[in-house]
This record gives structure tokens, sequence and C-alpha cells, in this order.
């Protein structure tokens, strides 16, 4: 069975499939998991509230039950506090991602089937090759395909390696290819005790970049865990040394320390090692997601934001010209003064900077930190 792709005359994506009735009984029926197992997260936050609430406190357990004595109580708690925030932020970048998608569910209004696909995506409850087909559809950056949290290595060895192979099959269907030797990337996300020495533990991801799609849209495997860096660690107490000394000295603004911190340590092969001999206690498990993303989507989905912000100002601006001239009056007196004052100033997210030199790039990352 094969699925052919074609280009439509004014498509926003860069192909699209051909949606047929033996392509959405094969997708509907691919393999797939389901919310208690490596499900993917739900497209629609809201509409599926209650579900992940629920599953939300059954995974709490893992943070709870069983926990081995050799994990020092600080991971312990570490794991705990992050928990809660991370499965709340997972599920408000799925809806972002939803949200922020070049068309429309209601769009599609017409086609009952295709309705009640991207209605099973919104809940949860889709394939990931239904995702696949929705997310090109609808125009969507990104979309989660399965996810499977395992804190401590539970639930690791049942489900995971089923995961991945259900993904492969669903990509595999869809004509994308699967990569038999991945890229990998390993990142410093945070540090355990950042608020003492942060010399008990690295919150760290592995990235693995797994396969593509016809259209360009990428497979990737993010898997999340706590190296320890306490006493029980295979980590030199001099390399942890110069992971604590280099860590005092970052530079937060921008996100280079992260793989800065692996290139200090020297992480790389001790963790491939850790992960690949199943040292949960060491580096200790977290969760593993897998998700598509496409590049192309993202700059048209970025570029649509830009136009419409850009409306939102000029409707502003024709708003205040209507009702508030002498505002505009003072703001344009204002701007002479300043001029004339040869002040430096810099125009940082459309807001007006003046100050002393060397000012400028503490407001500047501050206000390019806030979200959009």
């Amino acid at each position: 069975m094969s699925f052919e792709h074609e280009r439509t005359s004014g498509e926003q994506d860069s192909s699209l499939y051909q949606i047929t009735d033996s392509l959405l009984e094969a997708v509907r029926f691919a393999p797939s998991g389901i919310p208690e197992t490596f499900g993917a997260t739900p497209l629609n936050h809201a509409a599926a509230y209650d579900q992940q609430y629920s599953l939300r406190l059954s995974l709490e357990q893992l943070l709870v039950d069983d926990i081995s004595e050799d994990v020092p109580q600080e991971i312990v708690e570490y794991m705990r506090d992050i928990f809660v925030s991370r499965f709340v932020s997972r599920g408000t970048a799925n809806q972002e991602n939803y949200l922020s998608s070049l068309k429309t569910k209601e769009e599609l209004e017409d086609y009952y089937l295709l309705e009640d696909m991207i209605t099973r995506a919104e809940l949860g409850h889709a394939t990931p090759s239904e995702l696949l087909v929705v997310r090109q559809l609808l125009g969507i950056r990104s979309v989660e395909l399965a996810c499977l949290t395992h804190p401590y290595g539970k639930k690791i060895k049942q489900l995971l390696e089923p995961m991945r192979q259900a993904v492969r099959e669903n990509v595999e269907l869809l004509g994308g290819k699967y990569y038999e030797d991945p890229e990998v990337r390993y990142r410093v996300k945070g540090f355990v005790g950042e608020q003492h020495d942060y010399s008990k533990g690295l919150l760290m991801t592995r990235k693995r970049t797994i396969g593509k799609m016809p259209d360009g849209t990428t497979i990737r495997e993010r898997s999340s865990f706590v190296l320890r860096l306490d006493d029980e660690s295979v980590i030199s107490k001099e390399t942890i040394a110069e992971i604590v000394n280099a860590v005092k000295k970052l530079n937060r603004k921008s996100t280079a320390w992260q793989d800065e911190i692996v290139l200090v340590g020297k992480l790389n092969e001790i963790i491939e090692q850790l992960l690949g001999s199943d040292a949960f206690t060491l580096a200790i498990p977290i969760s593993t997601t897998i998700y598509a993303f496409n590049l192309e989507t993202a700059k048209l989905v970025k570029a649509r934001a830009n136009e419409e912000r850009i409306a939102r100002n000029n409707e502003l601006k024709q708003d205040i010209e209507a009702h508030y001239p002498s505002l505009l009056e003072a703001i344009k007196a204002a701007r002479q003064e300043r001029a004339a004052s040869k002040r430096p100033t810099k125009d940082i997210d459309g807001m007006l900077y003046v100050g002393r030199e060397g000012e400028e790039d503490d407001d500047d990352s501050v206000l390019k930190s806030r979200p959009n």
C-alpha cells in the first residue's frame, strides 16, 4: 500500500497526503499507545483536562512508590518538583502549537472523517500517523507522536521499545524513512541543588534525530534524565569541580551554556555508557517523547504571526490618530527632544529604549525573554 503526494496550488505546506478511504483506514488502525501507556499529549489541553488530570495523578505515584534507597533525597525531591511543571508545560506547548496552526479544524468541517481524526488528536487518542496527517493538513509546526513517562526507569523496559516500534511503523506507513544510525545530541537543562553548589546532579536531555517524512518533516526523540554528581557518581571529583566552576561563570542569556557544560565535563561517552547499560540509579530516567516538526511550516507560522502583529499595531495607530491626536503630538515632541539630546536609542520589539551606553543589553535580554 502506498500513498501519493501532490503539491496543491496555493497550499501553504510543501505537499499534502491524498486523502482516500484506504489512507484514513490505515492511519486510524495503525499501532499506537493510549494515554495510560505512551499516547501523545492532547492537542487541546482544555478539552482533555479531566483525562490529563487523572493521568497526572497516576503518574505522580511513580515518583513516590518503590524508589531505590541509593537515590539521594535531594534528587527524589527534585524529581517530584519538576514532574508537574514539565507535565503541564508539555500540554501547554502542544496546545500553543495547535492554536498557531495555519488552518483551523472548522475549515475542514465539511469532511466529517477528517474532523473526527482531528478530534481524536485534540483528546490524545490519535495514532502517530493520524497526527502526522493532521500536522500537515492544518499546518502545525510541531506535534507529539508518542510520550512515555518512566521516572527511575519504571515501565521503561516494558514500553519504550514498543513505543519506538509503533512510531516507526506509522512513519514508514506514510512513506517516511527511519535512520539506523541517528544523530545524537546531549544538553544540560538544569541543576539539582542550584541554590547551593550545583554539585548534586544535572537535568539533561538526549535528542536523537530518527527519521524524515516525504514533506521534510523531521522525526525526533527526546529523552530526559538526571545525571548524578554526588559521591556515588561515576564522574570524577575533579571533573565535577570543573563543571561547578563553569556553571558559576555561565551566561544564561543564550542557550550555548547547555552544550558548553557537556563539553566541559566530557559527558557524551559517560552518559552513553550509563544509558546503554541501564544504570538507572546513576543516570535516572524521567521521560521519552517522540515528536515531529517541520521547519518550513514553522517559518510560515512565524511570518503570519508577524503580519498579524503589524496589522494590530497599524489598527492601534489609526485608533490613536482618530481619538487621541494630542497623544501623538506628545510622542512626536518627545522623540524630537531625545534626538536633540543625542542620548542613545534602540528599538526593541517596537519599544524605544533610551538610556546610557551599555544599559540597553540588559533591557534587551529581559524583553526578549518574555513570551510573545
